[in-house]
C-alpha cells in the first residue's frame, strides 16, 4: 500500500501545467516575483552576505545561486537561495507559511539543471505549494485539537511529530530536524 508521500510524489510529478486553474498560475507568478525580489533585497543584509559568502566558499558547482551571481554545489546553492530570499521576510505568505523559499527556488535551482521549460518549473512550484499547504494545514489542525486538552501542549508536540512521520517517513523527518544545524547555517 502506497505512504501517503508515495500519493503525493505521485500526484506532484504527474502535475501538467495545462491542468493548473489560472488563478492559481498567476498567484504562482506572484510569487515568482516575490521571492526573487526578496532575494535580491536580501544579498544586502549583514546575514544574507554571510550566507552568500559561505556558499562563495563552499566552491563552484552547477546550480546557481540566485542573489549571487555565481554557482555553487547544488546542497549550498539550494540552501543559500531560501535563506537569502528570507533575510527581510519580504516573500509571499500562502495559506499557512512562506513557502516559496523552498517551492520557489528549488524547482528554480533543478529546472535549470534539468534543462527544463518555464512551464514545467512553475508546475513544479504549484505542486511544491500545495503539498506544503495540505501539510501545515494538517499539522494546525492536529495542534488546535491537541491545545483544547488539560495536557496539551505535551499532547500536541507529540501529534506534529507523529504527522511529520506519517507524512515524511521516519527518515524524511530526521532529514527535515538535521537541516537548521547544516555547516552552512551555522555560519549565520
Amino acid at each position: 500500500m502506497p505512504t501517503t508521500i508515495d500519493t503525493l510524489a505521485a500526484w506532484a510529478a504527474e502535475l501538467q501545467l495545462e491542468g493548473i486553474p489560472q488563478r492559481v498560475l498567476d498567484k504562482a507568478r506572484w510569487q515568482l516575483a516575490s521571492v526573487l525580489a526578496a532575494s535580491l533585497a536580501g544579498r544586502h543584509d549583514p546575514a544574507g552576505a554571510r550566507v552568500l559568502d559561505a556558499t562563495r566558499a563552499a566552491g563552484r558547482g552547477e546550480t546557481r545561486v540566485l542573489a549571487g551571481g555565481f554557482f555553487a554545489p547544488r546542497a549550498a546553492a539550494v540552501l543559500a537561495n531560501a535563506s537569502v530570499s528570507c533575510s527581510f521576510d519580504y516573500d509571499e505568505i500562502l495559506l499557512l507559511g512562506h513557502p516559496g523559499h523552498s517551492s520557489v527556488t528549488v524547482p528554480l535551482a533543478l529546472g535549470e539543471a534539468l534543462g527544463l521549460t518555464a512551464g514545467e518549473v512553475l508546475a513544479a512550484q504549484v505542486a511544491a505549494n500545495e503539498v506544503d499547504g495540505r501539510r501545515l494545514e494538517a499539522g494546525r489542525e492536529i495542534a488546535e485539537g491537541a491545545l483544547s486538552l488539560p495536557d496539551g501542549p505535551a499532547r500536541a508536540m507529540g501529534k506534529l511529530r507523529s504527522a511529520a512521520l506519517t507524512t515524511l517517513g521516519a527518515d524524511g523527518a530526521a532529514r527535515t530536524c538535521e537541516a537548521p544545524v547544516s555547516a552552512l547555517c551555522r555560519t549565520l
